[in-house]
């Protein structure tokens, strides 16, 4: 099967006993893909690669191999990309950084207050329950919060007396 397709960009890696290609190309479709190429799979593939530069054209033709995997086992090169901007200059090539999914330690902060509130609530609630009237929202919220300053307090901790 052949393919077309322009370079975005090029990453050569040194592994040591071989040399890997990280090859960012956009298809035919418009589709920006990454492709590694090593040195000791398909050294002409390899050798035609590693030096590429962004706008390079290619026609790649791929086969499976025996494990299912498409391999690229032959590269010719197509000419260069030259359609840029308006004023002759090519397009910039930039890096997209992946966002972080990690939470910041202002929001863990308000989380841990969220959870000890919630916790708070249920031992209020849990503490009123055996009262002889039913507690309003106002007592379970007051209970709740003398929790709260006590699990924030830096005072500390009252040990019990073991009988």
């Amino acid at each position: 099967m052949t393919i077309n397709i322009e370079i975005v960009r090029v990453e050569v890696e040194n592994k040591g006993k071989y040399q890997q290609a990280s090859v960012i190309y956009k298809g035919s479709d418009g589709k920006v893909a990454n492709k590694s190429v090593v040195s000791f799979v398909n050294k002409e593939v390899y050798a035609k690669l590693k030096d590429a530069q962004p706008g390079d054209l290619f026609e790649v033709e791929s086969e499976k191999d025996d494990k299912g995997y498409w391999q690229w086992t032959g590269v010719v090169a197509a000419g260069k990309n030259v359609g840029g901007k308006a004023d002759g200059t090519l397009p910039a090539v930039g890096k997209v950084s992946p966002r972080s999914t990690y939470e910041t330690p202002e929001e863990r902060a308000s989380k841990q207050i969220y959870i000890v509130r919630q916790s708070s609530i249920s031992a209020s609630i849990a503490l009123l329950k055996d009262v002889k009237h039913t507690p309003s929202v106002e007592e379970v919220i007051e209970t709740a919060k003398a929790f709260e300053k006590y699990v924030f307090s830096q005072e500390p901790l009252i040990e019990a007396e073991v009988i």
